[in-house]
């Protein structure tokens, strides 16, 4: 008796599936929550909320903290984190801004992925279609990293300037927090999925010319 081939898409098939299944739950069981009084979503329905900045901030003039240190110590502060417990319209509409980006880039590639997995499954994995999804997904990744940090930089920057009275200019990421494994996966899937679409081209002349 002849086994049954294997999915040449799994384990990413199985797994897709699972991760939908799981955000799926997630999504709803913080909205109920947060309907009942018991959570929040995205800053919504919390009693506070709160940004964290760098240490040292660039172009503001923030102040830092005062220890007092024993002899031989020396002191490099992190970070800080502002937060209010009664925040207004305006700080959760900024708050709420800092988070939905990174929700929405993840919801959304893992809905592509597991269209371009469907996809393959039922078309093949060698085809225009699916050199097309893939192409869909790295620009998706590429142009949403980009966005997600820049909205969330510049929410960030404002909801800070509702809870400091200094001057606050523009606080950024440093060099190695800008998302580089997500944009160079996005490179790679856009050059794959170049290569397939050429690959197919080649085997249809081929075909045209048997």
């Amino acid at each position: 008796m002849r086994s049954k081939p294997r999915n040449p898409l799994e384990p990413m098939a199985t797994v897709v599936s699972a991760l939908l299944g799981l955000t799926g739950a997630g999504i709803a069981v913080t909205v109920l929550a947060a309907v009942v009084g018991s959570g929040g979503i995205m800053g919504l329905g919390q009693s506070f909320v709160y940004v964290d900045v760098p240490g040292i901030v660039g172009g503001s003039d923030l102040q830092s903290g005062q220890w007092n240190l024993h002899d031989g110590v020396l002191a490099n502060t992190t970070g800080y984190r502002f937060f209010t417990t009664h925040p207004d319209v305006r700080q959760r509409v900024w708050y709420t801004l800092t988070l939905l980006p990174s929700s929405v880039l993840f919801i959304g590639a893992l809905l592509l992925v597991f269209r371009l997995v469907r996809g393959a499954e039922r078309d093949g994995i060698y085809t225009a279609a699916t050199a097309r999804r893939l192409r869909t997904l790295g620009w998706f990744l590429l142009i949403g990293a980009v966005v997600k940090m820049v909205v969330e930089m510049a929410a960030a920057n404002r909801l800070l300037a509702t809870m400091v009275t200094n001057h606050v200019e523009w606080i950024g990421p440093i060099f190695w927090e800008t998302p580089w494994a997500v944009l160079l996966t996005a490179a790679g899937l856009l050059t794959f999925a170049r290569i397939m679409r050429i690959g197919v081209e080649m085997r249809d002349d081929l075909q045209g010319t048997v």
